[in-house]
């Protein structure tokens, strides 16, 4: 999205890792320049684009550039917008995880002086986008009445105004025709006029918000600002259990949270993290950044992640954390760069099934893993900067019966270890009926066609196949799922 004049030119850079060696492209649709990259297995390749013009610059400006990433195995996406004094970052969702329905979370400046914004992209051609801002807009378009634009693959619009744009609706008009929203502001102070920041973050679709969240404040930071918007009349949200308060669709409330808190609603919800601006914060140090958070049943189970000082040799955010929520239960489970790490973790306050901790980090690579699963956010502060990104979460993704699309799976599997040298245990929440094993031509393995196992459990035995990447199809009682899993 935009971002404030001066300070020189940007510098734009992808963070891309995956848990296998890779290759795969970043491309602009709309002109056709594209240019390749690698990643190595277990690390982060920072990938930086070439010097040019990014964003749109303007209310309602559409802008020819959007970038594509693809790849040839399952890959992490991060984006960094590097810059003296503004720089931001956000997890870049696939796009089986963007939608066609939104609510957008944004902020404004804190003193008025600068633009609250967002920007919606499209993934196919004659994408008809369908908006109605939450507040009047720098084009003079009336808050709740909605208005619609034209997008080809790859082109983006951005809208803006001095207001809050927090419940503003974006859809596309044919649900198929999937679209990207971004959100944030141009500048923003926040919680006082202590020095302003970019803030920039995706937003998720309604359909992948949710009704438990545990939320944990940036380290030393004397409490963050979090913001919660609904989905739907009558939501009521509660603080460990109390507190409750009443939303509307598109409503939000805004608070200053100083310690870990479970937060739960009767309606889906999403929320937003802002840190504060460098003289509201503890430590005198960091500035405005933002962070879209997910809920309690979006986990990830292995995050492969960079912490960046800067673009080369410029050092703009050298202190680097990281928030990490998981079940009590499982903290042992739990590593950090192959680190037991349990002992960093306290309970949360009134919900003691779960842990969080804040743990500080060197700039560079970082492997945080658990079979249980976690939810985790990494963030970097400077003097008078900061950046923030949530470290995404695992959806496997099914083909549906009747066509070739893909759909969510409901269907809970988990595979351990994975990768490993061909051992593999297969556990689900329903009972097995059948497992088997295909590689990557698409072959069934046999006599590796494994039939039911006992209760919910399977152990798969690949010894003595090749290294590589093979696909391990489960059918429970009440379907099929297909997990990739890798022999290394």
């Amino acid at each position: 999205m935009e971002n404030v004049n001066g300070n020189g030119q940007p510098v734009y850079s992808l963070l891309i890792s995956s848990d296998v060696n890779t290759s795969g492209t970043i491309s602009i649709p709309y002109t056709g320049f594209s240019f390749n990259y690698t990643v190595t297995a277990n690390q982060t390749s920072e990938i930086y684009l070439p010097t040019n013009i990014y964003n749109p610059i303007g209310d309602e400006t559409i802008f020819n550039f959007g970038v594509k990433v693809t790849a040839l195995d399952s890959v992490s996406v991060y984006a960094f917008h590097h810059k003296v004094y503004f720089s931001e970052s956000s997890q870049i969702l696939p796009v089986q995880e963007i939608g066609s329905d939104y609510i957008v979370l944004a902020n404004k400046d804190f003193t008025g002086n600068s633009p609250s914004e967002f920007i919606v992209e499209a993934t196919e051609d004659s994408t008809v986008v369908e908006i109605t801002p939450s507040t009047l807009t720098l084009s003079f378009r009336s808050p709740g009445v909605p208005f619609t634009k034209l997008l080809n693959k790859g082109q983006v619009i951005q809208i803006q105004a001095y207001g809050d744009l927090t419940g503003s609706a974006v859809k596309s008009l044919n649900p198929q025709k999937k679209i990207a929203v971004f959100a944030g502001a141009m500048q923003a102070d926040i919680y006082c006029a202590g020095a302003d920041d970019h803030l920039y973050d995706q937003n998720y679709p309604v359909n992948s918000w949710g009704n438990t969240f545990i939320i944990v404040p940036f380290k030393n930071q004397g409490g963050d600002v979090f913001k919660i918007v609904a989905a739907n009349n009558s939501t009521q949200i509660s603080f460990n259990g109390s507190n409750t308060i009443t939303l509307n669709a598109g409503q939000y409330r805004d608070t200053l949270i100083n310690n870990a808190v479970t937060i739960t609603s009767t309606n889906p919800i999403s929320i937003a993290q802002f840190n504060k601006s460098t003289t509201c914060n503890q430590s005198n140090l960091g500035d405005p950044a933002m962070v879209v958070l997910t809920p309690n049943s979006l986990n990830k189970h292995r995050a492969i992640f960079k912490s960046v000082d800067g673009p080369n040799s410029n050092i703009w955010t050298p202190n680097h954390f990281v928030n990490i929520v998981t079940k009590t239960s499982s903290l042992n489970a739990l590593t950090l760069d192959n680190n037991n790490i349990s002992t960093s973790f306290n309970v949360v306050p009134f919900n003691t099934n779960y842990s969080f901790a804040q743990i500080s980090l060197a700039a560079g690579n970082h492997v945080l893993k658990s079979d249980s699963g976690f939810n985790a956010v990494a963030y970097g502060f400077g003097s008078y900067n900061a950046y923030a990104f949530h470290l995404g979460y695992d959806i496997f993704w099914e083909t549906a019966t009747s066509s070739n699309d893909l759909v969510r799976s409901t269907i809970k599997i988990n595979i351990s270890p994975n990768p490993s040298s061909g051992i593999f245990t297969v556990t689900s929440e329903q009972e097995i009926t059948a497992t088997e094993i295909y590689n990557v031509l698409g072959e069934l393995i046999s006599p590796l066609s494994l039939g039911r196992g006992a209760g919910g459990e399977v152990e798969i035995n690949l010894s003595s196949q090749p290294k590589g990447i093979y696909f391990c199809t489960i059918t429970t009682v009440i379907g099929t799922a297909t997990r990739k899993i890798v022999i290394q």
